[in-house]
């Protein structure tokens, strides 16, 4: 759509309805028009899909490093400090991994509004037998951003049961007493209800989700191109 915009002769703006019926200077304002409105639109959706993916990165990665040091406990000489330090992070952790995901879980959908409706576009291309070089640009938001997302929410939830493993593997190790054991057993049970993206008309995302949406999507416009 952007190249067919900047580059034909006579592009279509969807967002200057006069085109092609201003003219020369309508249609050169309408390319104006339309650039301006991708600046303005572009540089706060990447921040915020950029934020979105680092802010789901890091609670991931913080929960890896939690069952890693505690997977080390066994081995170690300072067992007691090691989990009354991972119990206190994981408290904290799980707060801020609750709260990122409740927040989220409302915004998502409108997040993804644009890849939703870019995937649309593409695959009424597909239908119509209109397969170019814009289809496939239309496809990466989806790719770049729902398929990313889905990623990320899986590696949260997986992450998540890691810790719960190494710690149920802490606790009965025998290099633990009661209370540790007791303090272990609140972390798997806190870590075994595993955080995960949420996305109002898909659910709960992970790499089951996004393939299963995505092949009831393709079975869909199979149907189409048959009925067609």
């Amino acid at each position: 759509m952007c190249l067919d915009t900047l580059f034909s002769e006579e592009p279509v703006v969807p967002l200057w309805p006069f085109v092609p019926h201003a003219g020369a200077w309508g249609g050169l304002f309408g390319r104006l028009f339309y650039g301006a409105c991708m600046l303005i639109w572009l540089p706060p959706g990447l921040c915020v899909i950029l934020a979105l993916i680092i802010s789901t990165a890091v609670p991931a990665g913080l929960h890896h490093a939690l069952a890693q040091r505690l997977e080390f406990t066994v081995a170690s000489s300072k067992a007691l400090d090691v989990v009354q330090d991972v119990v206190a992070k994981h408290r904290r952790l799980r707060l801020l991994t609750h709260g990122l995901t409740g927040y989220f879980s409302a915004k998502l959908a409108h997040i993804q509004c644009a890849s939703f409706i870019s995937t649309v576009f593409a695959l009424i291309s597909v239908v119509c037998d209109d397969v170019s070089f814009t289809m496939v640009l239309l496809l990466l938001p989806i790719v770049n951003d729902f398929l990313q997302f889905s990623y990320l929410s899986q590696e949260l939830s997986d992450s998540s049961v890691s810790l719960a493993t190494s710690a149920y593997y802490a606790a009965t190790g025998g290099c633990v007493s009661l209370p540790e054991a007791r303090a272990l057993a609140l972390v798997m049970r806190t870590a075994s209800t595993t955080p995960a993206l949420r996305c109002r008309g898909v659910g709960r995302l992970s790499l089951a989700a996004a393939g299963e949406a995505l092949g009831k999507l393709w079975k869909v416009v199979s149907l189409l191109r048959d009925k067609l």
